[in-house]
């Protein structure tokens, strides 16, 4: 087989291994410094003009490091990395010193003439602007504008001689910089630095160490074993040989250590194997005792041969004597073993180094040692012997089975505040107060043009709304104001945001609303952290709507909602707040405490909560997936209220209450969110208006609650079933008053200014109230999510998967219609197949009954098959009867 011939194709992978991203910004660079060094068309004329304006004569210089970096970038494929070091620093002070040095004048520069000083100068270059026509004359500029300023400023503050002082001191420190290294070399050869210390460097000891010849004629090692009682091991490293080498001394105290730290894991095992055999004993697990085995672990002498030093040996033969043992040992103590004779063979291979030097004899263990000197054996005053410290070996016990701990419930982590962003906007509040005391001035003059006896009292500065105060003198009607709405709107340049609201909300005055010149937004960070206090369990379904025009944050629960309506046209900030919805719960409610069900049928709006462990199943994108999804929905309700009668509790607080004292399982609260609405509504009508009702009815008590998203609040989408059952609305920008009427009952929706602008219709509040709706980035949405998954797996619930093939025709809002079989049905059935008619009439006089129920019986029967609808109305009989083949 011949080499593959090596090629580069754009994909991914290729891409990233050929670094093809810093080759297109090479050759992109390379062709920028090629036009501005041509100067010609007016890309590079622009170009050549900023670089000479800007640097002066260094142009080229930069213009020269441009190119070489984006040769550097195709040839090496790498990106080009400047170390901020002592040279790079000190190069910069020399470049920019030299910059002010070479920008000078006859006259002295200064803040006051700098323009004027250097427009004279760029007039020799350039005729106009972006042009370079006579760029020899380009040393006339000095250091560009950057130079000519730096100079201006330094003559302005310490006069031209101090500036002269300045770029001197510069360069010497930039040189100082740069030659740092030489400089310190120099002083050291000088002052002859560190030469001592280079002779007593470790390695070279080390090294003269090993170059010497070890003469094993001349090592004599005595050993003599006394007997001693078994006892528990207490480590002891006092066995090592006594080096009297003076080479050698320096490494005594270092080896000493190792063997504190050897001694301290020995004992460190010791301590956990008895402290498993005490648990093991609890256990009543029978245990295999093994004696201590006392081997004699000192052989007669040293075999030269074996580079085993006696420290090696001795653990030779301690291993030896358990390898039995070592069989029914636990893994970790084996673990634990191994990793301790590993630091006791690192010892041992460092005591080797310095355990014997030439004409030295010692006995290691006895304590006597002689040092023989030109063959003469000089004898040295005894020590006390030490007495060879017991082997302490392991008890083996039988395996017993392993307990299998309970399955505990998953403590969460909350996602913290923190990670949510503040928005920045610029202060608003001076602009808008001029201009809302301007307003405050063209309302009362219009109050006086049409005789009106009212005046604004004050004013309250909102997010992106002004309330006016309006204070009615005694004996004028409040609906007189009603009549003037839209001379207000054209006295204030025909704002088209003027809302009349007639009875405030605690007050005693009325008030005209209108939208602010500059609006700040509102961080959903800002928001959150007025409940982020609030943990109990009462407060899980809390949520921040946004600030009022007192700057006050609205909070409100899902439990008190407890179904919420929202309405608002394309960039009204619908999206945004149900974003902003969703995000509080699942900041504080966890998989096990909270479950979502997404209905998008646009398939972009809820993307980004994909796998989110909170989800009960994947979200639903199709008209028929969201009708079998509310059927499921449905049977969850009724399963859960049987759950409840049969704990004799009426809510799910309670059940939960129950379930923490007695042991049983929790059930988590449910939010089913719909976006654009009327889109399913355009099939399956009839089953999801139905279901939606019935939940919206009953399923508080069950902890289900909906939130429900359209973009057309039309009679046909928002029927009156429907709002009187979903109490809670909210209305953002609509088109007409009467969409705001659908929505709200009242006016007022058509005149907000969108962007998350709002009118609340919500507990607690007897009146509208006004919002300015949080804003939250899909950044800190990828973040939430990412946190929770981070911790657990989406798991969703088996019986909402798979909704379609579950959910079967004739079941219960999964068909056409929401069918139940009349007590006429058997008899009208053998009616038609026995007339062979199908309509409406025949039955209606047959059977004495009215034209619905007569169609619900047709329906019935179109669904079990026996007639057919042809066109329109029409149906036909298409089962026979008994005598079908005769006629």
């Amino acid at each position: 087989m011949g080499k593959k011939n090596k090629r580069l194709y754009f994909d991914s992978e290729s891409i990233k291994n050929n670094n093809f991203e810093c080759i297109m910004v090479g050759v992109m660079m390379f062709f920028i410094t090629l036009i501005a060094v041509l100067n010609n068309g007016p890309i590079g004329g622009f170009l050549s003009y900023i670089g000479i304006y800007c640097f002066g004569i260094y142009y080229y210089l930069i213009i020269a490091f441009l190119f070489v970096t984006s040769i550097y970038l195709i040839v090496k494929r790498k990106n080009l990395k400047i170390n901020l070091s002592y040279q790079t620093l000190g190069f910069s002070l020399i470049f920019v010193s030299i910059i002010i040095a070479t920008s000078t004048s006859y006259s002295d520069v200064s803040f006051s003439n700098l323009l004027e000083v250097f427009n004279e100068r760029i007039a020799t270059v350039s005729s106009k602007p972006l042009v370079v026509d006579n760029p020899r004359n380009i040393f006339v500029i000095g250091g560009g504008f950057i130079g000519y300023f730096l100079r201006a400023l330094l003559n302005t503050c310490i006069t031209p001689i101090g500036t002269l002082v300045v770029v001197i001191v510069l360069i010497a420190l930039g040189a100082l910089l740069m030659l740092k290294n030489v400089i310190a070399y120099i002083i050291r050869f000088f002052i002859n630095y560190d030469w001592k210390k280079v002779n007593k460097n470790p390695k070279s000891e080390e090294k003269l160490i090993q170059t010497r010849k070890i003469d094993s004629s001349s090592i004599a090692v005595t050993q003599e074993q006394e007997p001693f009682e078994e006892e528990e091991y207490v480590p002891s490293v006092t066995t090592s040989p006594i080096v009297t080498s003076p080479v050698s001394s320096i490494f005594n105290e270092k080896i000493e250590e190792e063997k504190s730290i050897v001694s301290e894991n020995y004992q460190e095992i010791r301590n956990e194997i008895s402290t498993s055999n005490d648990e093991l004993e609890e256990l009543e697990v029978p245990k295999v005792e093994v004696k201590p085995v006392i081997k004699d672990y000192f052989a007669d002498e040293i075999d030269d041969s074996n580079n085993l030093t006696f420290e090696e040996q001795k653990v030779e033969n301690v291993l030896a004597n358990e390898e039995k043992v070592e069989e029914n040992a636990t893994p970790s103590f084996k673990e634990e073993e191994r990793v301790l004779n590993e630091n006791v063979n690192s010892v041992s291979i460092q005591e080797e180094k310095v355990s014997v030097t030439p004409n030295t004899s010692f006995n290691s263990f006895m304590g006597k040692e002689e040092i023989h000197e030109e063959n003469n054996v000089i004898p040295q005053k005894e020590e006390p012997i030490v007495k060879p410290t017991p082997v302490f070996h392991k008890e083996t016990v039988q395996s017993a089975p392993a307990k299998t701990p309970a399955k505990k419930n998953i403590v969460y982590k909350y996602p913290s505040y923190e990670i949510l962003k503040y928005h920045p906007h610029e202060d608003t509040r001076a602009t808008n107060e001029l201009i809302a005391t301007q307003r405050a001035d063209k309302i009362n003059k219009t109050f006086a043009q049409f005789k009106i006896g009212a005046q604004v009292e004050d004013f309250t500065i909102g997010p992106s709304v002004t309330r006016f105060n309006i204070r009615m003198n005694e004996g004028v009607r409040v609906n007189t104001l009603a009549g003037i709405t839209n001379e207000i709107s054209i006295a204030l340049n025909g704002d088209k945001s003027v809302r009349l609201e007639m009875i405030v909300e605690g007050r005693d005055t009325s008030s005209i609303e209108v939208g602010n010149v500059k609006v700040s937004p509102v961080s959903f960070r800002e928001c959150f952290e007025q409940i982020k206090d609030k943990t109990s369990k009462k407060d899980k379904l809390l949520i921040p709507l946004g600030k009022n025009i007192e700057n006050r944050v609205v909070t409100t629960s899902m439990d008190e909602l407890p179904h919420l309506l929202v309405a608002g046209t394309t960039g009204s900030g619908k999206s945004v707040f149900v974003n902003t919805i969703i995000s509080t719960l699942i900041m504080r409610n966890s998989p096990d405490e909270l479950r979502i069900m997404l209905v998008d049928p646009k398939k972009v709006e809820f993307t980004r909560y994909g796998d989110l462990p909170h989800l009960l199943c994947p979200i639903i994108t199709e008209s028929k997936e969201a009708a079998a999804a509310l059927v499921k929905l449905c049977e969850e309700m009724d399963d859960r209220y049987a759950k409840l009668a049969l704990r004799q509790v009426s809510k799910i607080a309670e059940y939960n209450e129950m379930a923490e004292t007695k042991g049983f399982e929790k059930m988590p609260s449910i939010v089913l969110v719909i976006d654009e609405f009327a889109d399913l509504l355009t099939k399956n009508a009839k089953e999801i208006e139905q279901n939606v009702q019935r939940l919206c009815q009953k399923a508080r008590a069950a902890g289900i609650y909906l939130i429900i998203c359209t973009q057309r609040p039309s009679v046909n989408v928002i029927t009156g079933d429907i709002k009187a059952v979903i109490p809670s609305r909210i209305g953002l920008l609509v088109p007409t008053g009467v969409d705001s009427k659908t929505i709200l009952d009242q006016q007022g929706a058509e005149s907000l200014l969108g962007y998350g602008d709002m009118l609340c219709q919500i507990p607690r509040h007897s009146s509208l109230v006004r919002v300015q709706s949080a804003f939250v980035s899909g950044e800190e949405i990828a973040s939430i999510c990412s946190f929770w998954k981070e911790q657990k797996e989406v798991e969703y619930d088996p019986k909402f998967c798979n909704l379609i093939k579950q959910v079967q025709p004739g079941q219960n809002g999964s068909g056409p219609r929401d069918l139940e079989f009349d007590e006429l049905h058997d008899e009208a059935k053998e009616h038609v197949i026995r007339t062979r008619i199908a309509s409406t009439s025949n039955l209606q006089s047959y059977f004495s009954i009215g034209y619905a129920r007569a169609d619900h019986i047709l329906n019935c029967l179109e669904q079990e098959g026996v007639v057919k609808r042809v066109s329109g109305n029409r149906r036909i009989v298409i089962v026979e009867n008994d005598k079908g083949e005769e006629e």
